[in-house]
């Protein structure tokens, strides 16, 4: 579910865990409200929708995982765009994953299957 700026103001902070960052456990974090409108949301599953004009990006999260029948996903979120925007998203999401990696090491993903994946979702 989205949270609204209403939710945020009223959210506690949350303590950093025990385990060892860098730099990041030597000082509390700095909490910042987000500007009136701005939503923020979770998402575990990913489709896309592609048409001449426009890619849709629908993004959901996983509510539950049956082994007979898959998994029933949540939609929530709608995001469409150019094509022309979604390749320059495309380049600015690689470039980020690939610095996510140099920093932190290989992002693994489950194997195929393993949690009702399909072939057009991720």
């Amino acid at each position: 579910m989205a949270k609204t700026n209403r939710d945020a103001q009223k959210s506690p902070a949350v303590s950093p865990p025990d385990v060892a960052a860098p730099a990041l456990a030597l000082r509390p974090p700095t909490i910042i409200k987000p500007a009136d409108g701005t939503v923020f949301y979770y998402a575990n599953h990913a489709g896309l929708t592609i048409t001449p004009w426009d890619f849709t990006f629908r993004l959901g999260r996983v509510v539950e995982i049956d082994v007979q029948t898959g998994a029933t996903v949540e939609e929530g979120l709608h995001v469409g765009m150019s094509p022309q925007h979604a390749k320059a998203f495309a380049k600015l999401l690689v470039r980020q994953l690939e610095s996510f990696e140099q920093r932190y090491g290989a992002i693994t993903s489950p194997r195929p299957g393993e949690v009702g994946e399909q072939e057009e979702t991720v």
